[in-house]
């Protein structure tokens, strides 16, 4: 029988939440909460909600995201690190940069928010961008650090720094 391989695992290097870390609630400066929750009512399955969406999203996958530079003398440089310039075409092994930009539109325009997930290697560099289609994000700290901790539709839940 073949081994089942985990789209999780892959994403974000292991199978579940490290077990014994203890975070608390992020105390936001305007709310008490610092949870937010998509709303379960499925407005896409509107078609009049998905006609209106799909344009912008389409729209919005038409874009060229690039990378811009400023150094020391104030001299700008577009693109210029080989490693960002193939990120931006191709955020990850499963899509290219339009649709990765077109499914953080949809996201965007159904639940108000969208995250994605940059995935980086050991130095720091970034590998791959992923989108992240949470059903609850919670903001958390650890150690005077934000991280953010996504419950999936599955009831998996995965804390990243949240500035990844």
């Amino acid at each position: 029988m073949a081994e089942r391989r985990s789209l999780f695992k892959k994403i974000f290097g292991r199978d579940d939440e490290p077990k014994g870390k203890s975070y608390s609630g992020f105390k936001l400066l305007s709310s008490n909460t610092s949870t937010f929750s998509n709303w379960d009512g499925n407005v896409y399955n509107n078609d009049i909600v998905r006609s209106c969406i799909r344009p912008k999203a389409n729209a919005v996958g038409k874009l060229h995201p690039i990378h811009i530079r400023t150094d020391k003398n104030g001299e700008r440089s577009t693109n210029p690190v080989p490693n960002i310039k193939y990120l931006l075409r191709f955020p990850n092994e499963y899509m290219s940069m339009q649709k990765l930009l077109e499914k953080l539109m949809n996201q965007r325009e159904l639940n108000n928010n969208a995250y994605a997930f940059i995935k980086k290697d050991a130095l720091g560099n970034a590998l791959s961008i992923y989108p992240i289609p949470a059903n609850k994000v919670e903001l958390l700290e650890s150690n005077d650090e934000v991280f953010a901790q996504f419950t999936f539709r599955t009831g998996k839940k995965m804390t990243v720094p949240y500035c990844d």
